[in-house]
């Protein structure tokens, strides 16, 4: 895919991406086709963006198999996000209903997320 010029702001400003519910994660997933080609275009944005905020459902999630679970975000990071060099580009998250819908996937949501502040209420720091 050739570069997509973006539209500069007039004065100061960020350029960045929002996109969610890619209901990803799995692989030959209904879902993969897709997030691939949402990843095209948001990599062939010029000039990239400054940060990417992902507000959630990130991966296709709820499954009560841990294991199934933390695939799931592994295949999301490793390969379906592996274009994106986010040292170059921040990637911020938050929690969806397909990512965080029970104390399990919490706690799974915590540890693959342990890269972003623990803030938050009481009992959701981190979430």
């Amino acid at each position: 895919m050739k570069n997509i010029p973006i539209l500069e702001p007039d004065g100061p400003g960020h350029r960045f991406v929002v996109y969610a519910d890619a209901c990803a994660g799995e692989p030959g997933g209904r879902h993969e086709a897709t997030t691939a080609a949402v990843n095209k275009v948001v990599a062939a944005l010029n000039p990239p963006p400054e940060f990417i905020c992902y507000p959630g459902d990130e991966i296709i999630g709820l499954t009560t198999d841990e294991a199934k679970l933390r695939a799931q975000w592994e295949y999301w990071f490793e390969t379906e996000m592996s274009w994106l060099d986010r040292t170059a580009i921040p990637l911020y998250h938050t929690t969806g209903n397909h990512t965080t819908y029970d104390p399990m996937s919490e706690a799974v949501f915590q540890d693959v997320m342990s890269h972003l502040p623990r803030n938050g209420p009481p009992g959701q720091e981190g979430l």
